[in-house]
């Protein structure tokens, strides 16, 4: 067995008779290598006595996005939590017949450029039904899961940090859980019939599931400030195979 192979399958650890988990013990860091998957999936054969079934495994999926203001204008956008644009998928989709999303763990971060420091708020909320972006910064407030809210001082290329200061890399970190139970049924073929939140779900022929949405929102930041905010969503997800 290669020495990198030898490290992939060390990193592979039995959570049940039932489940493989490919995630690092020591850090929230995941296999993400094309060729890794499919060692780690070789184990997993290995594991359950060479059957041709797959055992289910849990791993972390990522994506990543960026959105920029206007001028003295709020940052208002809707991030899709959705597993089929990361960059794993297809090839655990050429594995496994089925899939879920439980939740995952959120990383936001917002830096500015122009004009003279302004304290504004924002906040960043996971909706997983509706996909309507937020048109003002008090009406996300309510939300039961959510990253503010949050303060923070507008100046020139400076990563924004409000009295609970950022954690490590500049980024705000939160987390949110898929609800229990289908939401929808069916899957169609826009954004609001594309809901597959709380269900598991095939992972042959789809070109978008959504498991809900992240809604950030940043205040203006006064004249000539642009504010650039970044969301990256690392999905919790399971895959099994049914046949």
């Amino acid at each position: 067995m290669s020495a990198k192979l030898k490290l992939i399958a060390a990193t592979a650890k039995k959570l049940d008779d039932e489940y493989v988990d490919v995630k690092d013990s020591k850090s929230s860091a995941t296999v993400v290598s094309s060729d890794a998957v499919r060692a780690m999936v070789r184990n997993s054969l290995r594991t359950s006595g060479g059957k041709s079934r797959l055992k289910p495994i849990k791993i972390d999926l990522w994506t990543h996005s960026e959105n920029n203001s206007g001028t003295n204008a709020a940052n208002t956008t809707v991030v899709n939590v959705d597993p089929v644009v990361s960059a794993e998928f297809t090839t655990l989709a050429a594995l496994y017949d089925e899939m879920i999303v439980h939740g995952g763990t959120v990383y936001n971060s917002v830096t500015s450029s122009g004009g003279s420091p302004l304290e504004v708020h924002w906040n960043a909320v996971y909706d997983p039904v509706d996909n309507t972006a937020y048109g003002a910064y008090v009406t996300s407030l309510p939300a039961a899961q959510k990253a503010g809210p949050q303060r923070a001082c507008v100046t020139a290329s400076t990563v924004l940090s409000g009295p609970t200061p950022a954690t490590k890399n500049g980024h705000v970190t939160w987390q949110f859980t898929c609800p229990k139970g289908a939401t929808k049924t069916t899957l169609g073929s826009t954004s609001t019939d594309n809901l597959a939140t709380g269900m598991w779900i095939s992972t042959q022929g789809i070109s978008g599931a959504l498991y809900g949405f992240i809604k950030p929102y940043v205040e203006a930041g006064g004249a000539s400030v642009i504010t650039a905010l970044a969301t990256t969503i690392c999905m919790h997800c399971e895959f099994r195979s049914r046949t």
